[in-house]
């Protein structure tokens, strides 16, 4: 995706690209049945839906996350620097519990029911974006029922598709596999995971994700 990609970005890659490979391959691999952080992350107060700051009429890029905490609201962000794409943060109708345990509970209650949560509407126009960054936390090994239940609701067959995860350490395999299932892009790139370990380097792992997609 070289062309989407910011001097800035290419510079920025240029510098790191050494000592962030090893750690971008650890990001984007498929997660371990050890791993012991299948889990939601920490409650925060959900932030409000927003274009960002850098959107342009002549975008063809829109980046949609749901983000519980704000961790995955940050890796959105900087895509969106390294893009220029829009910015469109997906929302429940019902929010879920700031408690970390409540959260954690209906979480795994919804996921053994197969039960989806109602979404706030989302003002953007598919039509208009050749190119869908999509975003979410891992939550048990799987992406946040929120993306899920956008992406049934959504056809993005046509488009070039990116999918981006943040997690304590878990893997993004399954993650991929449910989006694999869910959708019909023309294409599906390799996702990125950013984890706890590898949060600091998300400008690094941002942009090297970029330029080799």
């Amino acid at each position: 995706m070289k062309k989407i990609v910011s001097i800035f970005s290419l510079s920025l890659l240029f510098l790191v690209t050494g000592c962030s490979n090893d750690r971008q391959n650890n990001s984007t691999g498929t997660s371990s049945s050890s791993q012991t952080s299948n889990s939601v992350e920490s409650t925060q107060e959900v932030p409000d839906s927003s274009h960002g700051e850098n959107e342009t009429e002549t975008s063809h890029i829109a980046i949609i996350y749901y983000s519980l905490t704000g961790t995955t609201e940050a890796v959105a962000q900087e895509i969106q620097a390294q893009t220029n794409g829009d910015l469109f943060a997906l929302q429940t109708v019902e929010a879920y519990p700031e408690n970390y345990s409540a959260v954690a509970d209906l979480v795994q209650q919804q996921q053994d029911d197969g039960e989806f949560p109602e979404l706030q509407p989302l003002e953007v126009d598919l039509s208009a974006y050749e190119t869908i960054f999509i975003g979410s936390p891992i939550w048990f090994g799987s992406s946040s029922l929120p993306l899920q239940q956008w992406l049934m609701q959504n056809d993005l067959s046509g488009k070039t598709v990116y999918p981006f995860f943040t997690s304590g350490s878990s893997g993004i395999a399954s993650a991929m596999t449910e989006i694999e299932n869910l959708i019909s892009p023309q294409t599906l790139v390799p996702g990125l995971g950013i984890n706890d370990e590898t949060i600091d380097e998300t400008p690094q792992l941002v942009a090297s994700w970029l330029a080799e997609n």
